[in-house]
């Protein structure tokens, strides 16, 4: 997609809308144009495409065009989204299978993920929830991030005052990409907005029962004076990385003299390259054999070599920016390419993560509240109810996320078998599984098989019993008690 045009809607150009969804909207326009700029940069800085800052002093002009990635703000971002792993909703422990259909008809899981990322590098990112038309699902969940969306903050409710998501864009030659079609979440109403080839804008209006606008926003450390939080992208991140990209070419530069180091000839007569204005003569190839004979002076010409540039002080400062970058973000100097000579231990190995796993449990906290106003949206919406008619068992609705540690199997069996040495029925429950690391799909066929041997023994316990009273067992007979095993 082309360069998204700084965009404010004329009030007197949008039809259908009051005098105070107006201010809304066009208040809701102007704040996303002013923060595209900077959204785009830092995706910029994500995507490893930003431009070379020159200092203009080390580099040479003709090396300049030479392109340099470096990729540690996608890094800092991937390395805490990883972290971040959205595990289903319960309610009171229990799952809702009509929530779960739902959520897996709109592949929420792989949206959050997405989600999350969007979140991190823009912040904040938004969902919203709609009621589903034809062969939609019955409701849908959107994710958007800042770069497609905005929205106004209620400080006195600390929640989305208003919003909109843009859906669609028009190409132009001139103008770039302009947004076309649009959705408008308020209070009460839900405002489905289109763009006109004269400009104008034209809407249909939907009723909205849950007296607060069907959006979400989730934040990255999110604080008092910035509610929708900042992005991990941050200024220190961008200037670290803009000496990153610098001190990799003046590498480069290095790296080709130290392999082509600069020679010298002394005391070699004028008169041997009066024929050779091009210097053609002074040209090193492979095989070739350079013949110089005395000056005028009877003096031997001496041919020397400057010594070459060392790359070790490139190479220091580039351990030096991935350490100041790791203290930024919290990421292990391993992941940025900073290699130690000894093996770490896996408590340092730990101890180096420990910073990235405290904001992974932060990130999951503020996402889990964003997430349980969404699954409270979604069972509304799919009852036709409000959010004030939910009963408690609904409103009890709670997200799940695995462990941010990510310990190994070995580490997480060990504990979970101590555990169930000292509560023996935890060994039957959800719980235990689901930190033994399992996915749902393979919960359940370990359930199903469980079942299946059960039921098998349960029959052949039955059989032995019959056999052992005198009784006359037939095949049938075992089979039919068989069937009437319950598990």
């Amino acid at each position: 997609m082309s360069q998204r045009q700084l965009w404010v809607v004329n009030p007197d150009l949008v039809y259908g809308l009051g005098q105070d969804e107006v201010r809304m909207f066009t208040e809701l326009c102007r704040t996303w144009s002013e923060r595209l700029s900077r959204n785009s940069l830092r995706l910029t800085y994500y995507r490893s495409k930003n431009k070379l800052d020159d200092l203009g002093i080390s580099i040479p002009p003709p090396l300049r065009s030479v392109e340099t990635a470096v990729g540690w703000p996608a890094k800092a971002v991937d390395a805490l989204a990883a972290r971040s792993v959205f595990d289903g909703f319960t309610f009171g422990g229990e799952e809702d299978a009509e929530l779960s259909r739902i959520l897996d008809e709109n592949d929420f899981a792989e949206q959050y993920q997405e989600a999350v990322t969007s979140e991190l590098v823009t912040s904040p990112a938004f969902c919203t929830v709609t009621r589903g038309q034809g062969d939609e699902p019955e409701v849908i969940t959107s994710f958007y991030s800042a770069l497609n969306a905005c929205a106004l903050w209620d400080w006195r409710r600390r929640r989305v005052r208003c919003g909109f998501t843009i859906t669609d864009y028009d190409e132009t030659q001139l103008y770039g990409s302009i947004p076309s079609r649009l959705n408008f979440y308020t209070e009460g109403n839900v405002f489905e907005c289109w763009r006109s080839r004269n400009g104008r804008w034209s809407t249909r209006r939907m009723d909205n029962p849950q007296g607060r606008p069907l959006m979400e926003a989730l934040c990255y450390r999110p604080s008092l004076d910035r509610p929708f939080g900042k992005s991990r992208i941050s200024r220190s991140v961008m200037s670290i990385t803009d000496s990153a990209v610098r001190t990799a070419l003046r590498s480069e530069v290095a790296a080709e003299f130290f392999t082509s180091p600069q020679r010298y000839l002394l005391g070699a007569d004028e008169d041997t390259f009066k024929d050779d204005p091009d210097g053609k003569k002074l040209k090193m190839w492979m095989g070739a054999v350079q013949v110089f004979t005395t000056n005028r002076e009877g003096d031997t010409p001496q041919y020397g070599q400057l010594q070459a540039m060392s790359m070790q002080p490139h190479v220091d400062y580039m351990r030096s920016l991935a350490a100041r970058l790791s203290g930024e973000t919290g990421i292990p100097g391993s992941m940025l390419g900073v290699i130690h000579d000894n093996p770490s231990s896996a408590e340092a190995m730990y101890a180096a993560s420990e910073e990235l796993i405290i904001e992974a449990e932060a990130l999951n906290r503020t996402n889990g509240r964003a997430l349980r106003n969404v699954a409270r949206l979604v069972t509304a919406v799919r009852q036709g109810k409000t959010l004030a008619e939910l009963t408690e068992d609904e409103l009890a609705v709670r997200p799940n996320f695995k462990n941010p540690m990510r310990p190994s199997i070995a580490s997480t069996a060990d504990a979970m078998a101590k555990i169930a040495g000292v509560l023996p029925d935890f060994a039957g429950t959800d719980v235990f599984w689901e930190q033994l690391g399992f996915s749902e799909d393979v919960r359940d066929r370990v359930r199903t098989q469980l079942r299946t041997s059960q039921a098998r023994s349960a029959a052949m316990a039955t059989a032995q019993a019959a056999l052992a009273q005198g009784r006359q067992v037939t095949d049938g007979g075992i089979a039919g008690q068989a069937e009437q095993v319950s598990v």
